[in-house]
């Protein structure tokens, strides 16, 4: 399978689908692509439905997938029908759709934010001290709904084992572990980190 993405360092969908496709032991090779490029054009004339998103993953020949969340599914389903296993996308219906309720709360909530923070703390977006506080603030009463969620279940976001939930969520949380978030923030969430350290 090949995977086609702008960006190869740093992009958390990509890194998504190779932590997933080598968990699932399934050979998956990235191939950058230049803006503006000859195959950039190529590829979106190719895609169906949501038009224009990188990465996108070519499955069959000919045949393209662009959202991360439906590659890392088609990536597990395809290893289950060797080794029975579709247990990274949950172990019941229930499950399954849980993750991705989670995953969307990571995407649409949480990412904007820590997006946005990053830019901030490296210079790339010039704020106040006072529009970060407020940020920040928003980002830490994201993580309290993991912290009471992760209360009420076991080690992990959906189930009893590992799931994809669970590796999205570290992904998404590494910068803010590595450079942002202070010992004092960690100290209000130890579930998560709890999660976060099992994962890494």
């Amino acid at each position: 399978m090949n995977l086609y993405t702008v960006h190869t360092i740093g992009d958390l969908q990509v890194d998504f689908i190779k932590i997933v496709a080598r968990i699932c032991k399934i050979d998956v090779k990235v191939y950058p692509v230049d803006t503006g490029s000859e195959l950039e054009t190529k590829l979106l004339d190719m895609t169906s439905g949501i038009k224009g998103t990188f990465p996108m993953l070519e499955f069959e020949p000919g045949a393209l997938m662009c959202d991360s969340l439906a590659i890392v599914a088609l990536l597990v389903r395809t290893s289950a029908k060797v080794n029975k296993d579709e247990s990274l996308l949950g172990s019941t219906l229930k499950e399954q759709n849980d993750q991705i309720e989670w995953i969307t709360f990571m995407r649409e909530t949480c990412m904007p934010k820590i997006e946005t923070l990053k830019m901030m703390v490296f210079g790339q977006h010039y704020t106040t001290k006072q529009e970060f506080d407020i940020l920040y603030d928003e980002f830490m009463k994201n993580m309290e709904v993991f912290q009471i969620h992760l209360k009420t279940k076991r080690m992990f976001m959906v189930g009893a084992s590992l799931t994809i939930s669970d590796i999205y969520f570290v992904l998404m949380t590494k910068d803010m572990y590595q450079c942002i978030m202070d010992p004092n923030s960690r100290g209000r969430i130890p579930n998560v980190n709890k999660l976060f350290k099992y994962v890494t």
